[in-house]
């Protein structure tokens, strides 16, 4: 058998192994979960039996070996507090959650069709941020949780604090999309660029962009993206054409950079933020920045007004170089858009 035939197999026994709840099958998982890392073709099928292994521990009550098991699955650091694993499949929904203090609860809740989507276990008041891991999708996160609670979908390796203030800011905006794409004109922010290196117009290719990104340490995108789950590389954000007709910048593209100056990435576009909803492994633009390097990034699950984002943004980034943690920088400015009745704030979501 090829390498990917043998990891499939082991994922399927792993998987039955698991909804029957025999033991053995954290181990087992985490050898094909390693293997995947070099033998990529599996990735579905691998996530499928994470999720079944990550359920049988919530039943078992060990929430805390499904919190580790979801950061495994995530390539993050296993979180000793304030945090949140989201386990999910058609039928059942999976919490566990640890306390400031290392205390875990779990629960596993079923699901029906065109039911409430449930709620999560209470949280810990005291938790000044909460990460949340979801390694089998984002699900309803937002709508769970207060809108005065700070958190973040952790997606990735940690990197290190945000710094005191943004030498190398990017701004790239008014992108001459393709006609056929037949997409609606973008308001244009109502505050100066200075300060800003800017790509717009016929300057803001893929090419351009993909260079100036790595020298970059606040990014601000306001083009269109699009997001089809259905194809392998569907979530793009659309630039303007280079010589080769290239409008795309790709999730596998965004993956194969090196941001080495780990920059907090904000994406205005419409649903950036929306990863598979076909697929059993995640993908999305913020997952691949944070992938690439990124430190932090903002985007939204669903429409946004393009009049207004740009504001709503721009003031969460003068909150984090402020000295504001961006998940308290997000939490804040939400809260006070919730005040003013902008309830699309509540969609804008964290990535780290």
């Amino acid at each position: 058998r090829s390498p990917v035939e043998q990891l499939t197999v082991g994922a399927l026994r792993v998987m039955l192994d698991a909804e029957e709840g025999k033991e053995g099958t954290l181990a087992r998982f985490r050898e094909l979960l390693g293997r995947s890392r070099v033998v990529t073709g599996a990735e579905d099928l691998i996530a499928r039996a994470g999720r079944s292994v990550g359920l049988q521990l919530l039943r078992e009550s060990r929430g805390k070996e499904a919190i580790a098991l979801a950061a495994e699955m995530l390539a993050t650091p296993a979180p000793d507090g304030c945090a949140l694993a989201v386990i999910a499949d058609s039928r059942r929904l999976g919490f566990a959650s640890i306390d400031r203090g290392g205390a875990v609860s779990q629960q596993v809740q079923s699901r029906s069709a065109g039911a409430p989507p449930g709620n999560p276990p209470p949280l810990d008041p005291r938790c000044p941020a909460l990460s949340v891991l979801a390694p089998t999708g984002f699900l309803d996160v937002p709508r769970w949780l207060p809108a005065d609670q700070a958190w973040s979908l952790r997606v990735g390796p940690s990197r290190p604090a945000a710094p005191p203030r943004f030498d190398q800011r990017l701004l790239v905006r008014r992108a001459l999309a393709p006609a056929d794409l037949k997409l609606p004109p973008l308001g244009a922010r109502a505050e100066s660029a200075r300060g800003w290196e800017v790509l717009e117009g016929p300057d803001a290719t893929p090419s351009r962009v993909r260079a100036q990104l790595e020298r970059a340490d606040l990014v601000d995108f306001e083009v269109h993206g699009i997001v089809d789950a259905r194809v392998p590389d569907g979530a793009v954000l659309v630039l303007s054409p280079d010589r080769s007709g290239t409008y795309s910048l790709s999730a596998s593209d965004i993956r194969g950079l090196q941001l080495r100056r780990a920059p907090v990435v904000l994406l205005g576009a419409c649903r950036a933020a929306t990863g598979s909803h076909y697929r059993d492994s995640t993908w999305s633009l913020p997952q691949a920045f944070v992938q690439a390097g990124a430190r932090a990034v903002i985007a939204s699950l669903a429409e946004l007004p393009d009049d207004r984002v740009g504001q709503f943004l721009s003031a969460v980034a003068r909150r984090v170089e402020a000295g504001a943690a961006p998940s308290v920088a997000l939490r804040d400015e939400r809260v006070e858009w919730l005040r003013r009745g902008e309830r699309w704030s509540q969609e804008i979501v964290l990535f780290d």
